[in-house]
């Protein structure tokens, strides 16, 4: 998983200071850090369940595509 205090402190400090944020994650209170933690966790789930969907959706694919070559191969 994405460790999020190093993701937020890595990012530029006029961009969080321009969204009211402060410029390292250990000075976020508890209900911002709150935030972040589920916001990366929710990115990351849906991440994973798209990868889920194109696995699905590639041997899905490649099924196909044997099938095909088998009837070119007879």
């Amino acid at each position: 998983m994405i460790a999020i205090d190093e993701t937020y402190n890595d990012m530029h400090s006029h961009v969080k200071e321009a969204a009211g944020l402060p410029v390292f994650y250990h000075q976020l209170t508890r209900e911002q850090s709150h935030f972040f933690r589920d916001f990366f966790q929710n990115i990351h789930y849906n991440l994973e369940m798209e990868n889920k969907d194109l696995l699905e959706d590639l041997n899905l694919i490649k099924s196909d595509l044997e099938a095909v070559i088998e009837t070119i191969k007879k």
